[in-house]
């Protein structure tokens, strides 16, 4: 009996070893390759299991939210991209069924939904990001450059200048943008983000003028303060002059 049971923990064991194993080499590798293998073979899921543990499920997932937003899934054809953003999504909703209240996958899934166009998934997501990752930074600026445009590579000079008309949230979304905005525009390490997509912004987005309204002045001065270094020329590079 005591040899059975031995042998069941240690095949249980090597078991997880390979799902967290795969996970591990996939996140390792990052995204660029990620995206050239998957869009090469059109996968709809990830090549890997998903990892039992939930390092390993973070490890796996933030390497699928840079992947969604990378320069080389842009340039993708259409039918590429959409797998890529299929195959995450379904990662998301895999760890979603273990830990409901994982943020980082609702901001995969919120991601995939609007690559889809499925606005009404999309702002779900936004919500739940929002309620159970509300204090995580990189995640709340992710969130918000998705509900004000649809798209979360607004800090990429490379994309051109957003257009950031009124968000079509819904009500409930658009709260828990403000809640991100207001979170983020009262931190110093948030403030210059938020600040770079109102000035590159071509309409002005109200959400974030109201989120300042609720802040401190201290908050304001200092928003406005990145605006005016936004606004100035860069120095030239022969001269060091504007």
């Amino acid at each position: 009996m005591l040899l059975i049971l031995s042998l069941v923990v240690t095949a249980a064991s090597a078991f997880g070893v390979r799902r967290e194993y795969g996970g591990a080499i996939f996140a390792i590798a990052g995204a660029a390759p990620n995206v050239t293998a998957l869009a090469q073979t059109a996968a709809e899921r990830l090549p890997v299991p998903l990892p039992l543990t939930w390092s390993g499920q973070k490890a796996l997932l933030a390497t699928c939210v840079e992947m969604q937003v990378s320069l080389l899934l842009a340039l993708q054809a259409g039918p590429a991209r959409s797998g890529v953003h299929r195959a995450c999504d379904a990662l998301a909703q895999d760890s979603l069924q273990m830990s409901p209240t994982f943020g980082m996958a609702h901001l995969v899934a919120a991601q995939a939904a609007s690559a889809r166009g499925d606005a009404v998934a999309r702002d779900a997501a936004l919500v739940q990001g929002q309620a159970f990752a509300p204090t995580e930074g990189w995640q709340a600026l992710r969130r918000i450059e998705l509900g004000l445009s649809g798209r979360s590579d607004l800090g990429r000079s490379d994309l051109g200048a957003p257009d950031l008309g009124p968000p079509d949230l819904d009500p409930t979304a658009q709260a828990a943008l403000a809640r991100d905005l207001r979170f983020v525009l009262a931190t110093d390490w948030g403030s210059l983000p938020v600040a770079r997509l109102y000035a590159a912004s071509v309409r002005r987005p109200p959400l974030i003028e109201a989120a300042l309204r609720d802040l401190p002045g201290s908050a304001q001065a200092a928003f406005l303060d990145h605006l005016r270094r936004l606004a100035k020329p860069a120095p030239s590079a022969m001269t060091g002059e504007p």
